[in-house]
C-alpha cells in the first residue's frame, strides 16, 4: 500500500496540522495546558509519520504500534481539551471561536475513525465519513439570496449544515460528507451535502456504506481539494 499517497492518511495529516495551528497559535479563548497538549500533538506527530512512510498493508497499519501511539496521544489531548473547557464552561461568543471549536472537533473524529477507514477501498471518496443524516430544521439566512442553514441528525448526533440547495425541508434524508469546518455568513458548517437528490426515506441514519456515485464524485473532489495541501 503506498501510505504516503493514500487519501485517508493523508486527510488525517491535513487534521492534524489543523490541530497544531489552532493550539500553537493559542487561538482558543479559555485557559489550557497548552504545553501538555502540543507535547501530545508532537509524539501524534511523530505516530503518524511512521505510518504514512510504513509502507504497510491496512490490517498491518491497524494492528501498528505507530497506529495505537496516535490515537493514545490525542484521546490525553482530547481529555485534557474537553476537561478545560468543561471546567470553565466555555461557550464561543463568536462564529471565529465556534469554528475552531467545531475543528478541533473534526479532527478527534477523523483520528479516531482512522482505523475503521482502512476497511473501505482506497478511493479518495472514502477518506472522509460519508453519512445519511435527516434534516430536523431548516430555515433560509436572510442576509443570502441562497444559503439554507440545515440542523441534521445522524442518529447519534446533530450536525449544522448550511447549503446552497434550493427545497430542503424537514424529514428529507440528504447525504453529507464530514468535512473541515467552514464559516459563511456568520455561521459556522460541520458538514456538506455530498448531493442535491434525497435518498430513499427508508435509507438508515449514520454511515452510508454505499453511497450514490453522484455523492461520491463529490466526495471525491472534496478529498482531493485537502490532499493536494498536504502531498
Amino acid at each position: 500500500m503506498d501510505t504516503a499517497n493514500d487519501a485517508r492518511i493523508l486527510v488525517m495529516e491535513d487534521a492534524l496540522k489543523r490541530l497544531e495551528n489552532i493550539f500553537s497559535k493559542r487561538l482558543l479563548r479559555f485557559q489550557v495546558d497548552y504545553k501538555r497538549l502540543l507535547e501530545l500533538h508532537g509524539k501524534a506527530k511523530d505516530a503518524y509519520y511512521g505510518i504514512k512512510f510504513s509502507y504497510q498493508e491496512p490490517e498491518e497499519i491497524k494492528s501498528s504500534k505507530s497506529l495505537e501511539s496516535l490515537v493514545e496521544a490525542i484521546e490525553q489531548f482530547e481529555d485534557i481539551f474537553q476537561t478545560a473547557r468543561n471546567e470553565r464552561a466555555f461557550k464561543p461568543e463568536n462564529p471565529s471561536q465556534e469554528k475552531l471549536i467545531a475543528e478541533t472537533e473534526y479532527v478527534f473524529r477523523t483520528v479516531f475513525g482512522f482505523g475503521n477507514r482502512l476497511n473501505y477501498p482506497s478511493d479518495p471518496a472514502f477518506a472522509i465519513d460519508i453519512l445519511c443524516v435527516e434534516i430536523t430544521h431548516a430555515s433560509h439566512i436572510e442576509e443570502s439570496d441562497r444559503l439554507t442553514t440545515c440542523r441534521c441528525s445522524d442518529g447519534s448526533r446533530i450536525w449544522e449544515i448550511l447549503t446552497n440547495i434550493d427545497f430542503l425541508d424537514t424529514e428529507l434524508k440528504m447525504p453529507a460528507g464530514v468535512l473541515p469546518p467552514t464559516e459563511l455568513m456568520n455561521r459556522v458548517s460541520e458538514a456538506m451535502f455530498l448531493h442535491k437528490s434525497p435518498l430513499s426515506q427508508d435509507t438508515p441514519l449514520g454511515r452510508l456504506d454505499d453511497p450514490p456515485e453522484e455523492a461520491l464524485n463529490q466526495a471525491r473532489a472534496q478529498v482531493l481539494n485537502i490532499t493536494k495541501k498536504v502531498k
